[in-house]
């Protein structure tokens, strides 16, 4: 009989421990849970795929959506991305904003286009752009996330296919990057 027990003891406790790995497994997947963001009928999803943030815009127009991510409450000194859709194609441009009505592409600063579009659709119920991006950006241009850390997302989209083209809605959120 005490032999017996030992051996059932030995079932319960590595009962236990499959049960605290499936309960830690689902605390880790739980705390890497995509961020989510929705303002003005435009989404925000960003994910953490091993070095890489997979990232998911929608915008209720046909026309160009960006994401944009600063230190501060302006667009000035933004990393800023924006996509649109023409005749079934996607673009993509990867600017820094040097200042008011200054943007300039990554590689003209020296820099490099770091996006690489995933999915894309437009309809006449809007533009969904779905992208991967280096975790820590690819140069001095690409905004570094931090986990916990709060910095300012900017959400914006126009009516329009050319990126000169004025935003029609442009929204900045402040956000604590969470997705380890």
């Amino acid at each position: 009989m005490v032999g017996g027990n030992r051996i059932v003891r030995y079932q319960t406790n590595q009962r236990m421990k499959k049960l605290m790995l499936l309960v830690t497994s689902c605390i880790a997947y739980s705390a890497q849970a995509q961020m989510e963001l929705s303002v003005s009928g435009m989404s925000w999803k960003c994910n953490r795929d091993g070095d890489s943030l997979v990232m998911e815009l929608r915008a209720p127009s046909q026309g160009w959506v960006g994401v944009g991510f600063n230190q501060d409450n302006n667009i000035v000194r933004s990393d800023l991305l924006l996509f649109h859709v023409v005749d079934g194609q996607e673009e993509s441009t990867d600017l820094y904003v040097q200042g008011i009505g200054n943007p300039k592409t990554d590689e003209s600063l020296g820099g490099s286009h770091d996006i690489e579009v995933l999915d894309f659709s437009e309809t006449n119920r809007g533009t969904y752009i779905k992208f991967r991006r280096l975790w820590k950006g690819k140069d001095v241009y690409d905004y570094r996330l931090k986990n916990g850390e709060a910095f300012w997302l900017i959400l914006a989209y126009s009516t329009h296919d050319e990126f000169e083209h004025h935003s029609r809605m442009r929204q900045h959120e402040k956000v604590v990057f969470n997705v380890e």
